[in-house]
């Protein structure tokens, strides 16, 4: 995390403003807009992303670290096993931080392959370098499959659809009526921040 969070530093500081009608850049007014003006949630400005990883990425990546460690997935499933992972909307895989560690923290015997997908291309050079890691450019929206992995991420992809009027095109396809049923039977814990995963970064 300490890498990707140098590397923004850099990016942040020497990029250029994506505005050309001579405003000042100031990315937190950008970042608020995107949230709560009725302008789209957009991230095709590299600062813009940078600005966000740096002020938003450690806490992502510590509520999945959370989420990990109060639901016990990952002992209870895939110990001594391998996994398939998709991220829908990865952005910079704050997912992929926080499982990477857990499994460290905790000495898992697990291997993953993990797929993340985003439609913007100022992701790429943020994205985490790892040997099971690949990453594609594309639309949600254009069409995916879910079967063959083992857990799936979505996020923050749904609420910037949801802002941006598109969330009634995602529609989850290939779950089976059963897997729909159970999941609303037995709710996942809640997801809270890690203040102790959280200090670690």
């Amino acid at each position: 995390m300490r890498i990707i969070l140098s590397s923004c530093d850099q990016i942040y500081r020497s990029a250029p403003c994506c505005h050309s009608d001579g405003r000042d850049c100031y990315c937190y007014s950008c970042l608020h807009s995107s949230f709560y003006s009725p302008t789209p949630d957009t991230y095709q400005c590299q600062k813009k992303i940078c600005y966000y990883i740096m002020n938003y990425g450690p806490a992502y990546s510590s509520e999945v670290y959370h989420y990990l460690s109060e639901s016990q997935i990952l002992e209870n499933n895939f110990n001594c096993q391998s996994m398939n992972i998709l991220s829908l909307g990865c952005g910079f895989s704050p997912d992929l931080v926080a499982i990477e560690r857990y499994i460290t923290d905790n000495n898992l015997n697990i291997t993953f392959n993990y797929l993340g997908l985003d439609n913007s291309p100022h992701w790429s050079s943020l994205g985490i370098a790892h040997p099971y890691a690949q990453y594609y450019l594309q639309d949600v929206l254009s069409g995916f499959k879910f079967s063959g992995y083992d857990i799936i991420f979505i996020n923050k992809l749904y609420s910037t659809l949801k802002k941006n009027g598109q969330h009634s095109q995602f529609v989850i396809t290939d779950l089976i009526p059963s897997q729909i049923r159970r999941d609303k039977r037995e709710p996942l814990p809640p997801v809270l921040p890690s203040q102790s995963y959280y200090s670690r970064l």
